[in-house]
């Protein structure tokens, strides 16, 4: 009977039976986001629709450090083209100071990396447009600083 239990019953107790579902503080589940719906609204607005969606996971890594306490939810688009850092951002912190922080730091390690590979993206990366309201931070990384700006603001009015 020992036999039985350790050789059948409890490998199939721990396949099934042990396995709590993991959560994150940023949303995944299938529902559209409100940061989703900004950030499809911003990368249309600028004319960015060659830009691809990044995952919400990758996004908690790549910005925040993996620090899921800091974020509510957060939606990102990239270009996929080799030396563009075109990017739109729409993102909705718990912690606005701390967001900012990882936020300057990502775009300061931006920087870093395009100095060395990319250096005619260093003027983009520099004038990024981080802009916030407490409740939502806007960032925009293009070569069309000021309609990126105006559009910015426009998300930001738009509670």
């Amino acid at each position: 009977m020992r036999k039985f239990f350790v050789g059948i019953v409890f490998p199939v107790f721990l396949l099934f039976g042990c396995t709590m579902p993991s959560q994150s503080t940023i949303n995944s589940s299938t529902e559209t986001t409100q940061s989703e719906i900004e950030t499809e609204q911003l990368v249309s607005a600028l004319d960015m629709n060659d830009l691809v969606k990044v995952k919400n996971r990758v996004v908690l890594g790549m910005v925040f450090a993996g620090d899921k306490d800091v974020v509510k939810e957060a939606t990102m688009y990239r270009s996929n083209t080799d030396g563009n850092y075109d990017m739109v951002a729409v993102v909705y912190p718990q912690d606005l100071n701390a967001c900012l922080n990882y936020i300057d730091e990502y775009l300061s390690t931006l920087k870093i990396e395009c100095n060395k590979n990319y250096p005619q993206e260093v003027f983009k990366i520099s004038n990024a447009i981080v802009k916030n309201n407490d409740s939502k931070i806007i960032v925009v990384i293009t070569n069309d600083i000021e309609n990126a700006r105006v559009q910015a603001e426009k998300v930001l009015e738009n509670q």
